[in-house]
C-alpha cells in the first residue's frame, strides 16, 4: 500500500486490517501519521518512490499478492506546484509499476481521478472521452495512460479506479471539525 498516511489509504488500511489481511505500507521519512496513529498491526517500510532501486528491493522483500497505490497529491488546480504534481501523481506512479514488474502479482490497483475527464455535467459514463482542465487531471490521466499500456504490453492485472469525490472519515474537514469542537 502506498498513501496509507492519506484519506483513500487510510480508510483502505483500516479496512483491510479489520479483514485479517497482512497489510505493508510505504511511507516517507517524514510522513504524518495522524491518519493511522491508532491503527495496529501495519508493517511500516520507509521509502522513496522515487528512487526505483531502493523501491524495487524493498517491494521484492515484502513480496505483495496486491499493490494498492494511493500515493500522490491534490495540489495541480493552479500553476504554483507543478513540479510536485508531476513528480507526486505521475513519476512515483511509473516507479511503482516498473518496481513491480518482476512481480507475480494477482492485482496492482492505481488510484484516478474524475479530474481525468475535465468539466463534464450529469452522469459520467466510464468510456467518456477524458478532458482534463488542470495539470492534477493531466497527472492522472498519464498514470492511467501508462497503467493500462503495461497491463496490455505485459499481461498484468494494473486496474485504475477513477475516484469521484470522496468523503468521509479521516479527510481534512473531519480532522478540523475534531480540532475545532
Amino acid at each position: 500500500m502506498t498513501g496509507a498516511t492519506g484519506f483513500l489509504g487510510s480508510n483502505l488500511t483500516n479496512y483491510f486490517l479489520s479483514k485479517g489481511y497482512e497489510v505493508h505500507s510505504l511511507i516517507r521519512k517524514n510522513s504524518n501519521l495522524w491518519r493511522i496513529r491508532n491503527i495496529n498491526d501495519i508493517n511500516f517500510h520507509v521509502s522513496n518512490l522515487l528512487d526505483v532501486h531502493k523501491l524495487k528491493s524493498t517491494i521484492k522483500s515484502i513480496k505483495p499478492d496486491v499493490v494498492i497505490h494511493t500515493a500522490g497529491t491534490i495540489k495541480g488546480f493552479s500553476e504554483i506546484d507543478q513540479e510536485d504534481v508531476i513528480t507526486s501523481n505521475f513519476e512515483i506512479t511509473l516507479n511503482m509499476i516498473n518496481a513491480c514488474n518482476d512481480l507475480d502479482y494477482t492485482a496492482f490497483i492505481n488510484t484516478g481521478s474524475a479530474y481525468e475527464y475535465g468539466n463534464k455535467k450529469g452522469n459520467i459514463p466510464e468510456n467518456e472521452k477524458t478532458e482534463p482542465v488542470n495539470l492534477y487531471g493531466i497527472t492522472k490521466m498519464a498514470s492511467t495512460s501508462y497503467s493500462s499500456l503495461i497491463a496490455k504490453k505485459y499481461n498484468k492485472p494494473i486496474t485504475t479506479l477513477r475516484i469521484f469525490t470522496p468523503y468521509g472519515y479521516n479527510d481534512l474537514l473531519h480532522r478540523f471539525c475534531l480540532l475545532y469542537t
